[in-house]
């Protein structure tokens, strides 16, 4: 297992990254409550959920009907006048559901969008803003599986492809999973490692400009993989991250021994590094944030104060506090308070 932290000197275009110190992070709040939200959450009487709703530019239809379904939940819920909403972008929107708990909001924003393309995040109306957030990498800010990439060029892609779709269901146990799946890549060229990087893990759109906004904003931002060390690598660079951490692999005479030395970073070590984190930069939890899809993503998710489901395993999505499925990552930046007009885009 490999670890990095990293520091950069731009924020987008070019990256030169070097070494990290201690770091340096903004400690002022991301999101303010308005005047009319500490009303409502100064009533001891009820909790109150801020939820948040994106959809694709166009599809703002979708977004008028999810906003009918949550205002009739409201109203049955409350004596109050209608909550209002805000809108964030003509295709996102901000309102506040009244709950017995943020659980039970959750349910209802998932069953009264069901059969919607419409992504969405349910947090506490009182939510600490984000200073740490740490993301899964394969299938989450890239749009690949990186050791089904490097299967196909060894010739066992279907093979490798099929275990990877198991263990990432949670159906097998992660580290004997990858374990038997790397065995299979027994004397694939180093090189392969920095083709599969370069040319099969493609970025997924508004990757770049969240990590430049969250640099912008001072928070850390860590991704964790039970991926390859140089392929993370090359994505922290890409993105710019203050740290990563990966797997090794071992390599004799230029080639793939098909073994994985050391630590894996499994569903425990990936928990274990945001705990680690958060714990350094002296940041309560509920300023955590975690982005994953699978579910050796679960106890990552489970531990931070706002967990994302990034094109989500159904075992994810069903713990998930938002969804990105439909829109770009963007999203996350809606969820997390940072309003558009503060976005570094970098796309």
């Amino acid at each position: 297992m490999r670890t990095a932290r990293m520091s950069s000197l731009a924020i987008c275009g070019a990256t030169l990254l070097t070494p990290a110190g201690t770091g340096r992070h903004d400690t002022r709040p991301i999101n303010h409550p308005t005047r009319e939200d500490s009303a409502v959450i100064a009533n001891p009487d009820r909790l109150v959920a801020r939820v948040t709703l994106v959809v694709k530019p166009g599809e703002e239809e979708q977004l008028a009907v999810a906003c009918a379904r949550l205002a009739e939940q409201a109203a049955g819920l409350t004596e109050d006048e209608p909550l209002e909403r805000r809108h964030l972008l003509p295709h996102a929107v901000e309102m506040l559901l009244p709950s017995s708990s943020l659980a039970a909001a959750r349910r209802t924003v998932q069953a009264a969008l069901a059969d919607l393309a419409v992504d969405y995040a349910v947090r506490s109306a009182a939510q600490e803003a984000c200073r740490l957030l740490i993301s899964d990498m394969d299938s989450t800010l890239i749009a690949a599986e990186c050791i089904d990439e490097l299967a196909a060029l060894a010739g066992a892609g279907e093979k490798v492809r099929a275990v990877t779709e198991r263990a990432m269901r949670g159906e097998l146990d992660f580290a004997g999973a990858l374990r038997a799946r790397v065995a299979l890549l027994a004397g694939l060229p180093e090189a392969a490692l920095l083709d599969v990087a370069r040319s099969h893990a493609p970025l997924r759109p508004g990757a770049r400009t969240l990590f430049a906004t969250l640099k912008a904003e001072g928070v850390f931002t860590v991704i964790v993989s039970g991926g390859f060390v140089p392929i993370v690598r090359h994505v922290a660079s890409l993105l710019e991250a203050d740290a990563w951490h990966a797997n090794e692999l071992e390599i004799r005479d230029g080639r793939l021994t098909g073994r994985v030395p050391g630590e894996i970073v499994d569903a425990a070590a990936k928990a274990r590094f945001l705990r680690e984190h958060g714990s350094r930069l002296g940041v309560k939890p509920a300023s955590w944030t975690a982005l994953g899809d699978g579910a050796n993503d679960l106890a990552m998710l489970q531990a931070a104060g706002l967990a994302i489901g990034v094109h989500p395993k159904p075992v994810v999505a069903q713990e998930a506090h938002g969804l990105v499925r439909h829109t770009d990552l963007t999203s996350v930046l809606l969820y997390l308070g940072i309003t558009p007009e503060r976005w570094v885009p970098c796309e």
